[in-house]
């Protein structure tokens, strides 16, 4: 692998850690029925940084781009909205109920959305039409019987891609320039359960709410996020 071919990768993944990281707020609500049925709200939180460093990055390997132009579209919501109700509509047992995307007093941008699902397995897919920084791959639900009590599990799991000719050192290399700038993204998943809860991994609960309140850092790094929780099945 020759010099530039490594400074190359290092900049795309510096750039993209910092898109996924420290300029991204990420919160999901979602109230679980018993039989799997329930709702969700979701927010994502994009702050100002983000289409700064999408601008830097565009330029980096566009010399004839228009950053003023990009930025324009970017905060131009209408079409990406569009979009994303016509994803919710063309996907079987998911409703919008609503959507919006709003520019914040300190100019980040939150996107909200609203959704009925007739089935808990359809939240691992809900938050790939929501945005496509999050559509690599959809995250695994189960929710079934376990030793007479029921179990609710989401796995996020990044799947490692090929490495081709990619050395262990320039990877290690990636990693550590990305490790600084994981600091300040969040992500927030609360889950609102129908029957008495046994157990679970959550960082807080009250109740039949728990709540799981994490740093980006560590999800991005493990390229993995496992929420598990048991309750009683009636």
């Amino acid at each position: 692998m020759n010099k530039y071919t490594r400074v190359y990768l290092i900049a795309i993944s510096i750039v993209l850690s910092g898109l996924l990281s420290s300029c991204i707020t990420l919160e999901r609500t979602v109230r679980l029925n018993l039989d799997g049925s329930g709702e969700e709200e979701m927010k994502i939180t994009y702050q100002k940084e983000f289409y700064n460093m999408l601008g830097t990055f565009t330029m980096m390997f566009d010399s004839a781009g228009s950053q003023t132009n990009l930025m324009d579209s970017i905060y131009n919501a209408t079409s990406e909205m569009s979009k994303l109700r016509s994803s919710f509509d063309s996907t079987k047992g998911l409703r919008l109920i609503e959507s919006y995307s709003e520019i914040q007093p300190d100019s980040s941008n939150l996107v909200f959305v609203r959704y009925t699902f007739d089935s808990v397995y359809k939240i691992g897919q809900s938050l790939n039409k929501v945005s496509d920084d999050f559509e690599d791959q959809p995250a695994k639900i189960t929710y079934q019987i376990e030793d007479g009590n029921m179990a609710f599990r989401y796995l996020y799991e990044s799947p490692e891609g090929e490495a081709g000719e990619m050395e262990d050192s320039v990877k290690a290399e990636m990693m550590s320039g990305l490790a600084s700038m994981f600091q300040n993204g969040k992500f927030r998943f609360e889950l609102n359960l129908p029957n008495e809860v046994i157990s679970s991994n959550a960082t807080d609960r009250e109740g039949r709410k728990l709540v799981w309140d994490l740093p980006l850092t560590g999800i991005i790094t493990e390229n993995k996020l496992l929420i598990e929780a048991v309750m009683k099945p009636e």
